[in-house]
């Protein structure tokens, strides 16, 4: 067997954008339904690497659709639209799955974020 190092990657370091990123800010590694978003752990300056999260961790308040049919079941896919979650694949970015059930009133939302659906 070779020797391999493996180390769990539910974190990887990033390098922030022309306007840096906030603690909790949502970046996207890779756009699209099959796509990838991350949340960055610490601020981070721009242009700077720092940790963000990628997957297999509940995200908390999350920005989410809302009004009239806009609910989400526990176990749905989740996807981006570059302001706020949404079951709407077309255009947006894949987040993860509804860690929680939201009601259609509610303003935001629990994310599981997963690498992949």
């Amino acid at each position: 067997m070779k020797n391999v190092k493996m180390t769990p990657a539910d974190r990887l370091n990033i390098v922030a954008g022309s306007g840096g990123l906030s603690a909790g800010d949502i970046h996207v590694l890779v756009s699209g339904n099959a796509g990838m978003l991350c949340v960055a752990v610490n601020d981070i300056t721009a242009g700077e690497v720092g940790p963000a999260v990628v997957k297999n961790t509940v995200i908390s308040g999350i920005a989410a659709d809302n009004g009239t049919g806009k609910t989400f079941a526990q176990g749905d896919k989740l996807y981006w639209d570059g302001s706020e979650l949404t079951k709407t694949a077309s255009g947006n970015t894949f987040a993860g799955r509804a860690a929680v059930a939201k009601a259609a009133d509610d303003t935001t939302a629990e994310l599981l974020l997963t690498a992949g659906d």
